[in-house]
């Protein structure tokens, strides 16, 4: 399985959790808590795939920069 299959299945189960919290919650300022904690995993996942996304690109640039070894010979 793919890193972003695995990553998108661990934030579907997440959401399932805070839904099911969500729902069985009788008070308004709990629920208000649990759709914080939504928007802070929408916003870390974010967070996670445009670090991803760069790190990639970054190794990429990375890779063509390195000097090679036969020019100290």
């Amino acid at each position: 399985m793919a890193d972003s299959e695995q990553r998108f299945e661990l934030l579907a189960k997440q959401f399932a959790v805070l839904e099911r919290n969500l729902s069985a919650s009788p008070n308004a300022e709990q629920r208000a808590e649990l759709l914080k904690g939504m928007n802070t995993i929408i916003v870390i996942e974010e967070l996670d795939q445009l670090i991803s996304a760069n790190q990639s690109w970054l190794d990429s640039k990375l890779v063509g920069t390195v000097p090679s070894n036969d020019l100290y010979i």
